[in-house]
């Protein structure tokens, strides 16, 4: 918590000037080490320093979401789009991957974190083929 008080506190300063998709590729990068250091070093320690990557993964998302919606949305638009966003995003996601954690779970208590580190490339897979064909389309879906 007291990492994501931090990261919002200065993450206008430090992120301006930064695109969106970059953004994403650090929380997906972010995201991967988190999980990935859960998974082959399950301690306290290891949790409590994994934390910071919270910051990174929850945090970072969220303010790669909202700029997105505000540099490419209407006014009129941005209510429903955060609805969508808070609802599907934070939403029916985590609902999903908790249950499949369940099951993952039964198996191991660290296959859980193994299936975040399965999950987290390909979101990195899906920005990198956003961003290229962004590129070769001369912006088209650019934010």
């Amino acid at each position: 918590m007291l990492s994501e008080i931090l990261f919002f506190a200065f993450s206008d300063r430090l992120l301006k000037g930064k695109s969106t998709s970059v953004l994403f590729m650090i929380v997906a990068g972010a995201a991967v080490t988190r999980w990935t250091l859960l998974f082959l070093f399950p301690s306290t320690p290891v949790f409590i320093f994994t934390q910071i990557f919270h910051s990174l993964t929850f945090g970072l998302t969220h303010y790669a979401f909202m700029r997105l919606i505000y540099e490419e949305l209407e006014n009129k638009d941005i209510r429903a789009t955060q609805g969508v966003y808070t609802s599907l995003g934070m939403g029916l996601s985590t609902a999903i991957l908790t249950y499949i954690g369940g099951f993952l779970y039964d198996i191991s208590p660290g296959s859980v974190f193994l299936g975040m580190v399965v999950v987290a490339p390909c979101v990195v897979l899906g920005e990198w083929m956003y961003w290229k064909y962004d590129r070769v389309l001369g912006g088209v879906f650019s934010y």
